[in-house]
């Protein structure tokens, strides 16, 4: 055995020891804790990933029925394009649930290995229902500002995808075998079951590492003192959701770059949620911690960009942002007006075609 493994192996080993005499010293913290855990779960993560799982896994297999695995692979434009739905569709349901797409497409061959390993290292951010609705609608108390750190990262992943492209180009595309998919006569049951079976699993990540979080720092807080921020950061690196909820007693300012560091990092928690899927679909996320290290320092970058040009130019009380609402709507206006012409048209250009 190598001594780096060794080294690991007894790391865990004393940090689980310290975790458990913690947790018999603060039997407290352990229940309140675990209590809050469950809370959350039921509050935020369920409603913001149990639905879309599923929606997006099923259009994925009615895509796959339709399609048909075999017209996949058969250039590496058809590739790029598959790579980029597996990407955007992990994107827009969050992680770990784009790992688990990408896995269901690679395993149904629509995806080479390199496609599916890209795809759960760059799909891998907190859902828009996460980033809007809990850590912009209630956190923030502005769900403009949830978008917002959801934009930045998909900014950022976007950019260290263009990057990486660079640096590990694709090998030769080769053709992927097909395993079985659900049962035909029972595809929404599966789907739904496997969804609920996901997402039990993931609660029971959060459940752990939000203890796990908890306990730790009230240990490490008697010899250091408490801190806000240490708080934040520690926890969140725990945990997304339980340090996304230690914001409270930080000024805005300081919960919004905090909080967008907090959700490019995304926590230890989802890191092992994408990887216990991985070695499910037998793919690989070896740089996953690094990808998730440059994004907790990037996304507050990018998040303080996008909040200076939104006051710059989006605000209403200002002439330039009043001016470009205006064209913004002029142009909406436009674009759903030809629209409305060229169906129109359209339309009766075909009865004039079977009329002849």
């Amino acid at each position: 055995m190598k001594r780096s493994s060794v080294f690991v192996g007894i790391s865990g080993l004393f940090i689980s020891l310290f975790c458990l005499i913690s947790m018999y010293i603060f039997p407290g913290v352990t229940k309140s804790c675990t209590l809050r855990a469950i809370m959350i779960c039921g509050r935020s993560l369920i409603p913001s990933l149990f639905p879309y799982m599923v929606l997006t896994r099923l259009i994925l297999q009615l895509f796959i029925r339709l399609k048909g695995s075999s017209e996949f692979h058969t250039s590496k434009k058809t590739s790029s394009a598959s790579e980029l739905i597996a990407i955007v569709s992990g994107m827009l349901s969050g992680s770990p649930t784009g790992a688990v797409l990408a896995g269901n497409m690679y395993s149904n061959g629509m995806i080479s290995r390199y496609s599916a390993e890209t795809a759960v290292l760059f799909s891998s951010v907190a859902s828009p229902a996460f980033c809007i609705g809990f850590y912009g609608g209630e956190i923030m108390k502005s769900r403009i500002l949830g978008a917002l750190v959801y934009i930045a990262a998909l900014t950022v992943n976007f950019l260290m995808l263009a990057i990486y492209k660079v640096i590990y180009p694709p090998s030769e595309i080769k053709k992927e075998p097909v395993t079985e998919n659900t049962a035909e006569n029972g595809l929404i049951s599966e789907i739904i079951y496997d969804s609920c079976i996901t997402t039990l699993t993931i609660c029971a990540y959060v459940t752990f590492f939000v203890c796990t979080g908890e306990v730790l720092y009230t240990a490490i807080s008697y010899f250091i003192g408490p801190n806000p921020f240490f708080k934040v950061f520690f926890i969140g690196a725990v945990e997304m959701t339980s340090g996304i909820v230690s914001l409270e007693g930080l000024s805005l300012s300081q919960k919004a770059l905090c909080g967008a560091s907090v959700i490019g990092f995304q926590g230890l928690s989802v890191m092992m949620q994408t990887a216990s899927v991985c070695n499910a679909y037998s793919i690989g996320c070896k740089r996953l911690f690094i990808v998730k290290l440059i994004s907790a320092i990037t996304v507050p970058a990018a998040m303080f960009v996008l909040i200076t040009v939104w006051k710059k130019i989006f605000d209403p009380s200002t002439i330039i942002g009043s001016g470009i609402i205006t064209l913004c709507a002029f142009a909406l206006s436009v674009i759903a007006f030809l629209m409305y012409f060229v169906i129109k048209h359209l339309k009766k250009y075909k009865k004039s075609k079977v009329n002849l």
